[in-house]
């Protein structure tokens, strides 16, 4: 009985790992973000910098959606706990883009302009958990 409690214990994945294939069904059969059936990353917005840069927006308007928030929970656990308690939306799209191998991964190229509110953000991120950022899948 030992030896099967320790060879099954053994065969229990220590990480919880999820593939673009069982991203696309959690949103095929949990419509989490009724917006968009994407499951790839491909932009980030900081919607704080967004509204410091342009006063004129309405401050009701323009923010992370709740639907956004769980998505980001179901589909990238580890996004989600870097940015849960931030005004950040993840952009999604059904194919992947330039940069989704990038926000995947967490190595983010300098391929934005320095100055730019999505650099910005980025390079925030990277900054503040660089370690962390590694481990992202």
């Amino acid at each position: 009985m030992a030896d099967f409690i320790n060879h099954f214990s053994s065969q229990i994945p220590t990480q919880y790992i999820i593939t673009d294939t069982a991203r696309q069904t959690i949103v095929n059969y949990d419509r989490i973000d009724s917006t968009s059936d994407g499951i790839y990353p491909v932009g980030v917005k900081n919607w704080d910098v967004i509204h410091a840069q342009n006063p004129n927006l309405p401050k009701d308007k323009y923010h992370r959606t709740k639907g956004n928030l769980l998505k980001t929970k179901e589909l990238y656990p580890k996004i989600y706990e870097l940015i849960k308690d931030k005004d950040i939306t993840i952009i999604y799209s059904q194919h992947q883009g330039a940069e989704t191998a990038h926000i995947k991964s967490g190595i983010f190229r300098k391929s934005y302009n320095e100055n730019t509110a999505r650099w910005k953000t980025i390079k925030n991120l990277i900054e503040t958990n660089p370690a962390w950022l590694k481990n992202l899948s």
